[in-house]
């Protein structure tokens, strides 16, 4: 578990960059919205939040395909195996680093558009649809951080948008895949009626992580890691 926890940690500190270009984007449309835009019409601040909320989750897509790929390439990897690290670790580890990310980004999100709701003086009910947003980042993390195992990762963020888009050309098996389903919502989202999506997508997107990570650790476990990626 601490290991897990030290290389999650290490691996947002190698994404800075990434973190200084998502702080910057949430405070400058944020203060776009507040100070040049202005709170007249509330429904920009809303369509601001949908987007900012949605592009939360597939951000996540993003930084998990390439995330092994990115630990090969600079050959990392090679020495956190050497000490002795589990390869379930090391998987749980970048993992670890996506939930932490993630919850950086929506927890700016939320204080961003709270000060809009303040500054403005209209409820914003939006914390719980944030949170929905986080665990469907993770799932969407975990599928992606999968196929990365045995996919190039463009091939990775490929296929994972493919399967999570499915619910929207099949809107029978949105509720076999959170994440659709929790975009879906955010896209409908009202301040004044916060999250209505209801939280048993929640136990789906449970098993559906936990089945993802044993299976890319099963995989993981007999890959060479040893040699560099071109």
């Amino acid at each position: 578990m601490r290991a897990a926890w030290l290389i999650g940690v290490n691996f947002v500190r190698q994404q800075k960059v990434l973190l200084f270009v998502i702080v910057g984007w949430l405070l400058l449309f944020g203060a776009a919205m507040g100070f040049v835009v202005g709170g007249e019409n509330v429904e920009d601040a809303m369509a601001l939040f949908r987007q900012e909320a949605a592009y939360g989750v597939i951000v996540t897509v993003f930084i998990s395909a390439s995330a092994i790929s990115g630990e090969r390439r600079s050959r990392r990897i090679i020495a956190v195996v050497a000490k002795g690290i589990y390869r379930a670790e090391y998987l749980a580890g970048i993992m670890t680093g996506n939930a932490l990310l993630a919850a950086i980004y929506f927890l700016l999100v939320g204080m961003v558009n709270q000060g809009l709701a303040a500054r403005f003086n209209f409820d914003a009910d939006i914390w719980p649809t944030l949170g929905a947003a986080f665990i469907a980042s993770i799932l969407a993390a975990a599928l992606a951080l999968f196929l990365s195992t045995f996919l190039h990762p463009l091939l990775s963020t490929a296929f994972t948008m493919g399967i999570l888009g499915v619910p929207f050309v099949v809107p029978a098996l949105v509720r076999a895949i959170p994440v659709a389903y929790v975009v879906r919502q955010i896209l409908d989202f009202q301040y004044e009626r916060g999250w209505q999506g209801g939280w048993e997508f929640a136990a789906v997107a449970v098993i559906e992580i936990t089945v993802c990570f044993a299976a890319a650790a099963a995989i993981f476990s007999r890959k060479d890691v040893t040699s560099g990626v071109e």
